[in-house]
């Protein structure tokens, strides 16, 4: 595992006092956060407010993904020797800033002040709030890469936590629209606090599935058919036209159709799409009036699609456990986007789609995939080149298509062309030279 330092500090203080804490906490530590309520599993008894203590991670175990403890349990001798492995998963040393029994009462804040960790990395979260905001590298490139003009029309398809959203629209000198789409109210409630810290007026967040654009978009173009000439058909055989059109076209966009974040989001985003109806008129009715009054065929200069992803390039990571199918009906989602990416697209207009991972069945061969589906999509050359080219292969890319995309590694100098050791990422710009279907 890669970090800004090479040395580790001592973990365990004096007493053996100790709280264990989940995979995600213990992750957001070596980035530098403290230890928040919603991440304690387990804690040493009789501690006090102000106690120093040693912050080990107890991973998920397979099957059914439970770390193998109950939250608010005691680490008592015997919870101990159940779960060998946190003594090699110590991620730092903290500050309780309760007793053990308020630790487990409150549900939200912070928990454990952390004062030492693996890496050297300061707690940035508030710090020069709506002045300065910390991002990775290869997610400023993926804005840089998009460009969007002052004055246009910019959509942002899986926009939470809202920061390359942001980005846009002081690329956008705050002028012209961000539509700024994810699922959930209270992802979109991340998106809104973030415009609202740096005061960007132009971004307009609201709550839809994007992979439901291209389907309401083709079912309104079939009513309107439908009522325009309803004396010009059989209205028995219509109807069932239109229904296994709708049909079809459902099937392609619905991952639960085929075979074949970050990782949360992506598993929680195949997952509800898997076990969602295909009925096109409870597609339909799931958008608001106000999504599709905004979202619009062919109606954006640009589009990010910062697509949900397997998160393989992220690090640090203390556990992976995706299987090859899931990764294949995650590729299968990324495509129902693209569909409606190309679809929400104007002519002579630019699409980036970006990834976190290293994955090239949710990279390459979807670049693959839209180039062999639109002629009208093609690679254009991004502005800013700070990863590595493309795999190339038959399902992947060709030399010179390669060249067009970026790849950034985890791994130092695998294939980064400068800034190496940054996070695993893809990105990919296209250009619509004309309608598409």
């Amino acid at each position: 595992m890669c970090g800004p330092c090479a040395s580790v500090r001592p973990l365990h203080p004096s007493g053996g006092r100790e709280v264990v804490i989940n995979r995600l906490a213990g992750e957001a530590v070596l980035k530098g956060a403290h230890v928040f309520s919603p991440g304690l599993l387990a804690a040493s008894p009789g501690l006090a407010a102000g106690d120093t203590v040693a912050v080990t991670v107890a991973l998920e175990k397979r099957p059914g993904g439970w770390a193998g403890v109950n939250r608010g349990a005691s680490l008592t001798a015997e919870l101990q020797a159940q779960l060998p492995g946190r003594l090699q998963l110590a991620v730092g040393v903290g500050r309780v800033t309760e007793g053990r029994r308020g630790l487990f009462r409150q549900q939200r804040g912070l928990a454990v002040e952390m004062v030492s960790r693996v890496y050297d990395i300061p707690a940035c979260n508030g710090v020069l709030r709506g002045q300065a905001m910390l991002q990775a590298l290869p997610c400023i490139v993926a804005a840089q890469v998009l460009d969007p003009a002052a004055g246009s029309r910019v959509l942002d398809m899986c926009a939470a936590p809202g920061g390359k959203t942001s980005m846009l629209a002081q690329l956008m000198g705050n002028s012209g629209t961000v539509v700024a789409l994810d699922r959930t109210q209270p992802k979109v409630q991340q998106v809104q606090a973030l415009a609202a810290d740096w005061g960007a007026a132009c971004i307009t967040p609201l709550v839809a599935d994007a992979t439901q654009l291209y389907q309401q978009q083709q079912q309104l173009q079939q009513q309107v058919k439908l009522d325009v000439q309803p004396l010009q058909v059989d209205r028995s055989s219509s109807s069932s036209t239109a229904s296994s059109s709708s049909s079809a076209d459902t099937n392609n966009m619905n991952p639960s159709s085929c075979s074949s974040s970050a990782d949360s989001q992506a598993r929680h985003s195949i997952s509800s799409n898997s076990s969602g109806s295909s009925s096109t008129a409870g597609s339909a009715a799931s958008l608001s009036a106000e999504v599709a009054a905004a979202v619009q065929a062919a109606s954006f200069d640009s589009i990010l699609l910062d697509a949900p992803c397997s998160a393989l390039g992220l690090k640090p990571r203390l556990l992976v456990d995706w299987s090859l199918p899931a990764l294949q009906k995650l590729a299968a989602y990324q495509r129902a986007l693209l569909h409606s990416a190309v679809h929400c697209l104007k002519p002579g207009g630019h699409l980036v789609y970006c990834t976190c991972t290293i994955n090239p069945g949710e990279n390459e061969e979807n670049v693959r995939y839209v180039l062999d589906r639109w002629p009208q999509m093609q690679l254009a050359q991004q502005p800013l080149l700070l990863g590595g080219p493309g795999l190339v292969g038959a399902s992947w890319l060709t030399a010179a298509e390669a060249q067009l995309v970026q790849r950034f590694d985890p791994v130092p100098g695998s294939c980064s062309r400068q800034g190496e050791d940054t996070m695993g990422f893809f990105i990919a710009k296209f250009q619509k030279t004309g309608p598409t279907e």
